[in-house]
């Protein structure tokens, strides 16, 4: 589980979308993995919002920046394999 915490907090940035999945072992592992990364997260300042309001605000920018409003790190357990996952 440190591995999968150590993988979203490398590719977590300002506008990522932390998006755990509620599957069987699914929901203990990523409830785990978040108890590592949020605190972490909010130590650098970053904060939690609602889809709409990252999106809200990303649409405020928009029209001066290029590319995606967000990137989704998805939290798991792999359907094929029952690892966790991060990625």
């Amino acid at each position: 589980m440190r591995a999968a915490a150590r993988l979203v907090l490398a590719r977590t940035r300002p506008g990522s979308i932390l998006l755990a999945h509620d599957l069987p072992l699914g929901g203990p592992r990523a409830i785990a993995i978040l108890s590592l990364v949020v605190p972490e997260l909010r130590r650098r300042g970053l904060r939690f919002v609602t889809v709409s309001e990252l999106l809200r605000g990303a649409e405020r920018r928009s029209s001066a920046r290029a590319g995606p409003a967000a990137e989704v790190t998805s939290i798991g357990n792999s359907p094929e394999t029952g690892q966790v996952s991060a990625g």
